[in-house]
């Protein structure tokens, strides 16, 4: 669209403008849109003349567009004296009109031009003169081309004309009515659809055609005063049917077509909430209030002064084979013959009737409240059935064969009339059943709360529902003739293929398309009711009738028309941490990458409830999962390294091929570290490490145990303080014995065992290398490194943890952005966690500050992730966090095996225990909880865990900083 504040995309719900800002152009104030000529692509000029070219929903610059622009002309001979002229001097205010000299011109879809003088019109075709007849323009006329023929109108006596080979027509307009003279009509055209004009008049406006020079009008919008909305553009979108009109001052109006009519009774007495109906005399639609309606053309209904409102609750009302109307109210059952009789059958029953249904054997089978059975004869005698259902009634449907269909609030049921036996549905149990339709062998069962349901040869299908999850709560299904279910819900109105939903039941694949209408395609309203039987009726000739909140909802099935979401997918931009990059099949994104947001643009004129958009993200085999994307954006956050398949689908519409795809590659560089290279280096470091470690403890036992014998020796002649020396010295021995065997422990469990896997695949690599018959060895490889890394943050956390054992003083603590702590862990052992099938999340919000020790919180983070990811198989672990009282609440969840009841009372104990699980069995924890245990303590960090059995998830509580 053209604006004087630039150019402007719409796709159907977003507005994107351009300004010349961006293209480096002079002037704001676009005026028309035109077709580069032999192409596709369009030109939008501005008051400067400036040519932006527009090209799948993106405007650019091109130099080139001026000439294609004008090339048409080149071969018209009484045209080429005037090929000097700038373009700016070519261009009229009216769209689609140029001037040169004293010429008008118009140029045609089928590359036709014609050139109007002071005395002649001429017609082009393909630079070739095709004929030219006498003509004298009128100031008072506009030109529009329709059908591939030039026509005019003059505004001054409301005449239109034909201009053709045999000359000025002036033909009789089908469609319009009789045009005063004193009431001023207006056309309205646009260059890039010629077969067709708008033409406004009296507060209505209309579609003109022409066809072998005749001209006829449809009236499309009543009640719309478009000279004085200042309406002067137009565009009729084919696809939805919708007709856009804009205005010099006061925007965009969009009209739709109208698929459905609301039909109220505006009765002082009677509010416009119905439920029940029923088809009575003269094909006229009773409602259980006593409104009359006569479709199609009746919209406004009467109220029966006769009609005997005592009879019904509004929630049944059925018609026999006779053509008897039944209906219920508290405890009576009613049957009368027509609404002008005044004999009226009752039969009283001992208790409220829920329901009543009529059986082919001409049986009126009746439900009460208190959950028995009953039935009245077709002789009229009231029968108990000797059946009392365990659930309430809400719904009844006879069958052919001899069996009465049942809903309940608590399932289904299947009644054998002849054995007076029901036999619950088991997949039903504990639904509330809101109404059943047949289908021949079929049932359809619609529910309250879990969706729609399908039970064929005791086979029972639960169909997906729609993304916003409105089809849990359903009413009511009818069928067409042309095989399409429509859906009532609280939320608008479906539409889906009954071949879709069978071909879901056998094979649950592809999910059904359900095409939504709401209050934007005419409803005026979206809630629809439920709960009445019948839940909907279908006229003879085809028309449907719902009852709603507001009103009847009356349309004809063939004659609406969805407007499928089958546009074109285009990424508009791609951001890589809010920096735009262009667009590729193949994306390189960074290690540190924080951030890929694509921006997706679909030019839908349509329900934008239906526009169902998803994303998957795989590599090489990976299942696809597919994702929902929300206002057409798609956002991913930081990945492990690799190649990737990033696919973006949409739902097209009914049917088979029911999706359309956008593949986009992206690839993750891996770091140097998983080259095999420096694997030999990090094990030497590695087993250097481990031989400094173990001879300084050694040194450092040896220190201490010398000076406790001199301080002993010293201190003999004080019994008493020697005892007391004694005893401590004891408790430091002990403590060092334990730490000695907790060393020996995770050299054995965490260190041993790893480096024994390594040497065997290492030796493999060379066995494969020497054999010279596999040319890769990567998972080897990966092996090789994923337990060095492994045993590299061990081996680091070990000697940050001793470090603090023989630290004196406080602990500098500073502020931390955990957020970067946590990615960093994660970096680490995500790889390790897929290959068990385990994914690790990051719910931390950015730039959370802690006040803390930044070294030894990231090893006592790094302990509890890798203690969740040994106990982790095919599960998640889940980091989150949040503020609260008493300082930064941080949990570690996992799905794994759990956590011992000895073991999470010895990590909550606030009092140091003697035999704690992790000191008599590391072979199943390791030292990291022991180191956590220790670290907690020093930093001033609350500790918790928390297991059921299945999973387990620690709580740490870094408290706030305290202000001096």
């Amino acid at each position: 669209m053209t604006t004087e504040a630039g150019l402007v995309r719409f796709d159907g719900r977003h507005f994107q403008n351009f300004t010349a800002k961006q293209f480096n152009l002079h002037s704001n104030r676009f005026g028309r849109i035109l077709k580069k000529p032999g192409t596709t692509t369009l030109l939008a000029l501005n008051g400067q003349q400036e040519i932006l070219s527009i090209h799948q929903g993106k405007p650019i610059v091109d130099p080139l567009a001026t000439g294609q622009l004008l090339s048409p002309f080149n071969s018209i001979p009484a045209l080429q004296a005037y090929q000097r002229f700038l373009l700016g001097q070519l261009f009229t205010t009216d769209p689609g009109i140029w001037k040169m000299g004293d010429s008008t011109l118009m140029l045609t879809e089928s590359n036709g031009i014609f050139v109007l003088d002071n005395s002649h019109y001429t017609f082009y075709q393909n630079g070739q003169l095709s004929f030219r007849a006498g003509y004298r323009q009128s100031r008072h006329e506009q030109f529009f081309i329709a059908g591939n023929t030039l026509h005019s109108f003059d505004k001054s006596n409301n005449l239109f004309t034909v201009l053709g080979p045999a000359g000025r027509i002036s033909p009789t307009v089908a469609g319009l009515p009789q045009l005063s003279p004193g009431k001023k009509g207006r056309i309205i055209s646009n260059p890039l659809q010629q077969d067709y004009a708008v033409f406004c008049y009296d507060k209505k406006v209309y579609l003109l055609r022409s066809k072998n020079g005749q001209l006829t009008a449809q009236r499309l919008i009543d009640q719309f005063d478009a000279q004085q909305e200042d309406i002067v553009s137009v565009w009729l979108d084919r696809f939805s049917g919708k007709l856009l009109l804009g205005s010099n001052t006061k925007g965009l109006f969009v009209f739709a077509l109208k698929n459905f009519q609301p039909a109220l009774g505006h009765s002082e007495t009677s509010n416009e909430v119905y439920y029940a109906q029923a088809i009575v005399e003269k094909g006229a639609i009773l409602t259980g209030q006593g409104m009359l309606f006569h479709p199609p053309d009746g919209i406004m209904a009467t109220k029966l002064t006769s009609f005997p409102h005592n009879l019904t609750d509004k929630y049944n009302l059925l018609k026999d084979q006779q053509g008897y109307l039944w209906s219920k109210k508290d405890s009576t059952v009613f049957q009368w013959k027509s609404l002008q009789s005044s004999k009226v059958s009752k039969w009283l029953f001992p208790g409220s009737v829920t329901q009543i249904a009529i059986g082919e054997d001409q049986r009126t089978w009746v439900g009460l409240d208190n959950k028995t059975l009953h039935f009245i004869s077709p002789k009229g005698n009231a029968t108990y059935s000797g059946t009392q259902l365990p659930a309430s009634f809400t719904c009844m449907v006879p069958q052919t064969g001899g069996v009465l269909w049942i809903g309940t609030v608590n399932g289904i049921y299947r009644y054998n009339i002849a054995g007076k036996q029901f036999h619950l549905i088991p997949a039903s149990r504990n639904k509330h059943v809101r109404s059943i339709y047949i289908d021949g062998p079929r049932l359809w069962i619609t529910t309250y709360g879990d969706g729609f349901f399908l039970l064929e040869n005791d086979s029972w299908t639960s169909f997906p529902v729609d993304r916003q999850q409105y089809l849990l709560n359903t009413h009511c299904i009818a069928e067409d003739k042309h095989g399409f279910f429509w859906i009532t819900t609280n939320n608008g109105l479906f539409q889906v293929a009954k071949n879709d939903l069978l071909s879901y039941a056998r094979l649950p694949v592809k999910e059904p398309y359900y095409h939504h209408y709401n209050q934007d395609d005419g409803l005026l309203t979206n809630e629809f009711n439920g709960g009445c039987t019948p839940c909907s009726i279908v006229m003879p000739d085809g028309m449907f009738s719902f009852p709603t909140i507001n009103g009847l909802v009356w349309f004809y099935p063939d004659r609406v028309r969805p407007v499928l979401p089958q546009q074109t997918i285009y990424i508009d931009r791609i951001l890589l941490d809010n920096q735009e990059i262009p667009y590729t099949s193949t994306i390189e994104v960074p290690r540190n990458m924080k951030q890929l947001r694509m921006e997706l643009i679909i030019p839908f004129l349509g329900n934008r409830s239906n526009l169902d958009l998803s994303y998957a993200l795989t590599r090489q085999d990976d299942k696809e999962v597919w994702l929902p994307i929300d206002d057409n954006l798609l956002t991913l956050s930081t990945l492990p390294a690799g190649e990737y398949k990033l696919t973006v689908r949409k739902q097209e519409g009914f049917g088979a091929v029911r999706y359309s795809f956008i593949d986009i590659h992206l690839y993750v560089p891996k770091h140097w570290l998983l080259h095999p290279g420096p694997v030999v280096l990090i094990l030497i470091i590695l087993l250097s490490g481990l031989l400094l470690l173990y001879k300084f403890r050694t040194r450092l036992i040896r220190s201490r145990n010398m000076q406790l014998e001199k301080e002993v020796t010293k201190q003999t002649g004080y019994l008493q303080q020697a005892l007391v020396n004694l005893t401590q010295s004891q408790q430091e021995l002990i403590q060092q014995s334990e730490w000695q065997q907790k060393m020996l422990a995770v050299l054995s469990h965490d260190i041993k065992a790893p480096l024994r896997y390594l040497m065997l695949a290492t030796d493999h690599i060379r066995l494969g290398m020497i054999q010279n018959n596999i040319t890769a060895y990567q998972q080897s490889s990966k092996t090789v490194f994923e337990y060095s890394s492994r045993l590299y943050y061990t081996m680091d956390n070990l000697l940050r943890y001793i470090k603090t054992q023989f630290s004196e003083g406080v602990i500098e603590k500073t502020d931390i952005d955990l957020y970067e702590i946590i990615e960093d862990k994660i970096s680490i052992f995500a790889e390790i966690a897929k290959e068990s099938g385990t994914t690790i999340i990051n719910h931390i919000p950015i730039n959370s500050v802690v006040y803390n020790n930044q070294p030894l919180l990231a090893i006592i983070v790094h302990n509890l992730i890798d203690n969740a990811v040994k106990v982790t198989e095919n599960g998640t672990i889940t980091l989150s966090g949040m503020l609260g009282e008493a300082g930064f609440i941080l949990r570690i969840t996992d799905t794994g095996i759990g956590i011992s009841q000895d073991l999470q009372q010895w990590i909550n104990a606030t009092v140091p225990q003697e035999n704690s699980p992790v000191s008599t069995n590391y072979s199943n924890s390791g030292i990291g909880l022991y180191i956590v245990k220790d670290l907690v303590k020093l930093l001033g960090i609350s500790l918790s865990v928390s297991s059921n059995g299945a999973g387990s998830q620690f709580q740490l509580i870094i408290p706030h900083h305290q202000q001096d």
